[in-house]
């Protein structure tokens, strides 16, 4: 048996590597640049890792059509490529709005092309937060309350994602699911930001800490419990990272979700082994 973990060197690829090593199954762990299409062979499995090669226009052509061709020559794909469509931010919005509006809220969101509509947006909201399309770790997520910061991005990404600011208590809350099993939920605190991210400045914390200042936290923890499963259904996702933000109000946002989470501050806020139960999930997956 043969798996190829494809992305970055990261905390997240050297713990699964591992952990697939104590199982004693060959592992390749390779970036982008050392793919050459056609596939000279074929792992029995494949799981994907974030990789800045995944985000330029040029890239993400060639990593997908690449996903799509180890799955055409039957190795078994984590994520799915089917998955991997429905994760960029304007997908997540998009299927948020068909199926799950009416359980969560999210931001109120534009995407256009047309800079009037972007300035209407602004003009309305006073303050907005642009996300590229693609993208993660809070890379490239800016704070706009100027027009001039629209033209701007305007002119470099010719397609605006914005969404209406939330105050919050400086913290969001990172859940990640495998499989069918939600395996554990925890804050992300950020005073001296509005993102939340580890790779931004945050930090992991309990449920009991963050309660001794929000008490709402509860109550948000009841609500991702009963909803986590269903919008990993929806995403068609094995293994994936949401984030929900809390307002400063006591309302709770859906922001997003990602397959290619990263989990080093899970893993050392929570003592949960997430690369030991991820590596027991598609070693399963396998098995089947």
């Amino acid at each position: 048996m043969v798996i190829w973990i494809i992305g970055a060197k990261s905390y997240e690829s050297n713990r699964i590597l591992g952990e697939l090593e104590k199982n004693q199954i060959e592992v390749k762990q390779l970036n982008w640049t050392e793919i050459d299409l056609p596939l000279k062979e074929i792992p029995e499995l494949c799981l994907i890792r974030y990789s800045k090669g995944m985000m330029d226009k040029q890239g993400i052509i060639f990593v997908l059509s690449a996903i799509e061709e180890l799955q055409r020559s039957g190795c078994m794909v984590v994520p799915s490529i089917e998955g991997i469509y429905r994760e960029d931010k304007m997908s997540i919005y998009l299927l948020w709005k068909r199926y799950l509006s009416d359980k969560i809220m999210m931001p109120d969101t534009l995407i256009t092309k047309d800079i009037e509509s972007a300035r209407i947006f602004l003009d309305k909201k006073r303050v907005v937060v642009f996300k590229p399309l693609i993208g993660g770790l809070g890379k490239g997520v800016l704070k706009i309350d100027k027009e001039d910061q629209l033209i701007d991005l305007f002119k470099k990404y010719q397609v605006l994602f914005l969404q209406e600011y939330i105050q919050s208590p400086s913290y969001d809350i990172r859940t990640i699911v495998i499989g069918d099993k939600i395996i554990l939920k925890y804050a992300r605190y950020n005073k001296n930001d509005f993102k939340h991210n580890i790779h931004s400045g945050g930090e992991g914390k309990t449920v009991e800490e963050i309660a001794e200042f929000d008490q709402n936290i509860e109550n948000h923890m009841e609500k991702i419990e009963r909803m986590a499963l269903d919008i990993k259904n929806i995403a068609r996702l094995d293994m994936m990272g949401i984030d929900f933000l809390p307002s400063e109000g006591g309302f709770l946002y859906l922001l997003e979700w990602n397959s290619t989470f990263g989990f080093a501050g899970a893993e050392s806020t929570t003592n949960i082994d997430v690369a030991k139960i991820l590596t027991e999930y598609i070693l399963s997956k396998l098995k089947k």
